[in-house]
């Protein structure tokens, strides 16, 4: 099957992919990141996904919808019929919860390098709440990967009828070859680890979070990258160093 994995659902598709690789053609990573490891959203934006209740009241939601970022905001305005429709199905606030919280101790970064999956990563420029420094993460350790990041695009370009990820998703995912896909061709290629720092450098996710994330990164380059491990339970060449 070829897998859209879009933000909490991006996790999902990663550990669908180190699961089963057996059953995914082709992978798209859209508006997500590794969990631990990666670069947390500004405080505001973490905050906003942090309140299922405003999903229960539209004042609270015009409220904090200006938290997401310039971006999303604009798309929620010119968009209204994307919030009708998260009005229409509102999440239960305790699964809610539990989800973020089982998301929130996760992390594919030790075995990333082991998927070897064609992978789109696509993110927004203007992305708050998962920066756009994670999507060159991602390209640096998945073996088969190319990278796009959306100029000007926020969070949820996927529900963005203008969005330049449409074409880009249409013909990766249509197209009979990768050389013959050119949302493939015309991807970056992280193959440095210098980019992915200068990108985390300059990000402005919050804090203490993306402290504690810096350390789990230096752990996971100590016990797993530097050593081979290729995320099967056994040492192999197969890992990109960190």
């Amino acid at each position: 099957v070829d897998v859209l994995g879009f933000s909490l659902g991006g996790l999902v598709a990663q550990q669908l992919a180190h699961r089963a690789p057996e059953r995914v053609r082709r992978m798209v990573l859209a508006a997500t990141a590794c969990g631990w490891g990666s670069m947390p959203g500004t405080l505001e934006a973490l905050w906003v996904m942090a309140m299922p209740l405003r999903y229960h009241s539209r004042p609270l939601y015009r409220q904090t919808s200006s938290l997401l970022g310039p971006a999303d905001a604009a798309l929620l305005r010119r968009e209204p019929s994307l919030v009708e429709a998260r009005f229409g199905h509102p999440p239960e606030p305790a699964s809610y919860l539990a989800y973020l919280w089982s998301a929130a101790l996760w992390s594919s970064l030790p075995w990333l390098p082991s998927l070897h999956i064609p992978t789109l990563v696509l993110q927004g420029e203007a992305d708050e709440l998962v920066p756009p420094a994670n999507g060159l993460q991602l390209a640096r350790h998945l073996p088969q990967s190319r990278v796009h990041i959306l100029e000007g695009e926020g969070h949820l370009f996927v529900y963005d009828p203008d969005s330049a990820a449409l074409p880009l998703l249409d013909g990766f995912f249509s197209a009979p070859t990768l050389e013959d896909s050119v949302a493939w061709t015309s991807g970056g290629i992280v193959d440095d680890d210098a980019t992915v720092e200068a990108a985390f450098a300059v990000s402005i996710g919050a804090t203490p979070h993306r402290e504690l994330s810096a350390l789990y990164r230096r752990f996971v380059r100590y016990a797993y990258h530097d050593n081979g491990y290729n995320g099967n339970g056994h040492n192999g060449n197969d890992a990109r160093p960190f």
